[in-house]
């Protein structure tokens, strides 16, 4: 009676009516009626919920068990009831709880999965479905081994899992799963075990973070930095003064060529040269990874690619991924790129004095390929210096003919039977020969720098005063003309006996 607010002395004077009122549940107004009607039927205990009226007007959760007794030839309805409102609002709590992180595992994204502690899957959310590509009766029940999965994969999975339940708690690790979908796919489990009402170990819950793409991005990241370091490094070697100015730069190209073709990874790469008149372009070394062959010998007629040639003087290089559909080098699709299996190109010209002289072509076969930013870069790069090592082989070979020029010219100068003179614009003598001692008397050393004896025009010959070798007076005929002389204007006098 206190459950329902009522004193005893009030809860004893209740009539059957007002009693039967108090409930409101349909098991207990029927057990009531019978019994208030005098019927035989429903002998027997009973149990059920229902609700009580209580006498604040406040309905409340009852768990009631009912039973028909006789006593003194009169028969009674006992019943006994329990306040369950608390229980039942615990009850309703939990319900709306499980609704929530129910609906919570449906919607978050990543894979959520549980298991029994013999490894047996007994949930997961629709994540998971989709990420092992499996609907979830074919996971229920089953263990890793069940489900079809590599066998090392799926030892590993169970070890893991007897790791856990031995040592409660969280793991965390990082390893892969076989999907139907996607194959195999690099992830991290986060994982925890479960406790029963008696805090013993019942099991495992476990998330799955797919890493695929930045463990792809990383490794690329590293291959990246790895190329970097190593193409710096042949860098900084091939722009050493020993590589630069090698004599044989012949030999030094055919070094750059391989290395090149090894680091960027392509089948071919050649070295171009443009003739006199740019009609034409030959190749002067083409190496061919695969067959580890240097060969020469190719030449295009620049006329019949205008759209190719036209790009490479405008552009610092000619980057093309697919080079059969690529509007500045398709033109090469029939001749030369078909034929040998070319699919990407990259092409960057070779500058001597400002002036295009040749490409240094990079040739992929096979499948279409990008090119990297860092490899277009190298690439110019290398280029760079293959310039700079074709200028100074270009200069040393201007020095050798300058040397070989003066040599013969001394040589002329030296056993000439005239007297030889060079002169500024100013007259002042700059260079003389030892036939000039004879004529003037004096000594190389005491002439250089000093005006000529003569007024000096060019064009003008005369007469003058001489000293022969006997040292006899005679008459020279000098002749005089503009020339140059350590890359500056001067006058070459020549004095005839």
């Amino acid at each position: 009676y206190q459950s329902l607010g009522y004193s005893y002395a009030e809860f004893e004077n209740l009539d059957f009516e007002s009693f039967r009122r108090l409930c409101r549940g349909g098991d207990l107004r029927a057990c009531i009626s019978t019994a208030g009607g005098g019927s035989s039927s429903g002998n027997g205990l009973s149990s059920f919920e229902t609700k009580f009226l209580t006498k604040s007007g406040v309905t409340i959760d009852v768990s009631v068990k009912t039973n028909m007794i006789e006593l003194n030839g009169r028969k009674y309805l006992l019943l006994l009831w329990k306040d369950i409102t608390e229980c039942k609002q615990a009850q309703k709590q939990i319900i709306e709880n499980n609704r929530m992180i129910s609906t919570l595992l449906e919607t978050i994204p990543l894979p959520v999965f549980y298991k029994s502690r013999d490894g047996r899957y007994t949930g997961c959310n629709k994540s998971f479905e989709d990420f092992l590509g499996m609907a979830r009766d074919q996971l229920i029940g089953r263990t890793v081994f069940e489900l079809g999965m590599p066998r090392d994969i799926a030892e590993q999975y169970f070890r893991k899992d007897n790791e856990l339940f031995e040592n409660p708690g969280q793991q965390i690790y990082q390893w892969v799963v076989s999907t139907n979908r996607a194959g195999i796919r690099d992830v991290i489990f986060y994982k925890a075990t479960l406790l029963d009402s008696e805090n013993r170990v019942s099991g495992l819950v476990g998330v799955i973070l797919d890493i695929t793409k930045q463990k792809k991005l990383q490794e690329a990241t590293e291959r990246t930095r790895d190329a970097l370091l190593s193409q710096n490094k042949i860098l900084v070697e091939w722009t050493a003064p020993d590589f630069l100015y090698h004599e044989d730069i012949t030999a030094s190209f055919r070094n750059i060529i391989e290395k090149m073709a090894a680091i960027l990874d392509v089948e071919r790469v050649g070295i171009w040269i443009y003739n006199e008149d740019y009609s034409r372009i030959y190749c002067i070394d083409l190496f061919e990874r695969s067959k580890g062959l240097h060969s020469r010998g190719d030449e295009l007629t620049v006329g019949e690619y205008p759209g190719y040639f036209k790009a490479l003087k405008s552009q610092r290089i000619i980057a093309t991924n697919d080079a059969r559909e690529d509007s500045r080098t398709r033109e090469f699709t029939d001749s030369f790129l078909l034929p040998n299996n070319i699919t990407s190109m990259m092409d960057v010209p070779l500058n001597v004095a400002g002036k295009n002289v040749g490409i240094v072509c990079f040739e992929h076969v096979g499948e279409p390929r990008q090119w990297t930013l860092e490899q277009q870069n190298f690439a110019i790069s290398v280029s760079n210096i293959m310039s700079m090592m074709m200028e100074i082989s270009k200069h040393r070979q201007t020095e050798k003919e300058l040397t070989l020029s003066r040599n013969a010219f001394n040589s002329i100068v030296e056993k000439s039977t005239a007297a030889i003179l060079i002169s500024d614009m100013k007259g002042r003598i700059i260079f003389i020969n030892p036939k000039a001692e004879c004529f003037f008397k004096s000594k190389v050393n005491c002439l250089l720098g000093e005006h000529f004896i003569c007024p000096v025009e060019p064009g003008k010959t005369a007469e003058i005063d001489i000293c022969r070798t006997d040292g006899t007076p005679g008459k020279g005929f000098m002749n005089v003309i503009s020339t140059y002389w350590k890359e500056r204007p001067a006058y070459l006098i020549m004095v005839h006996d």
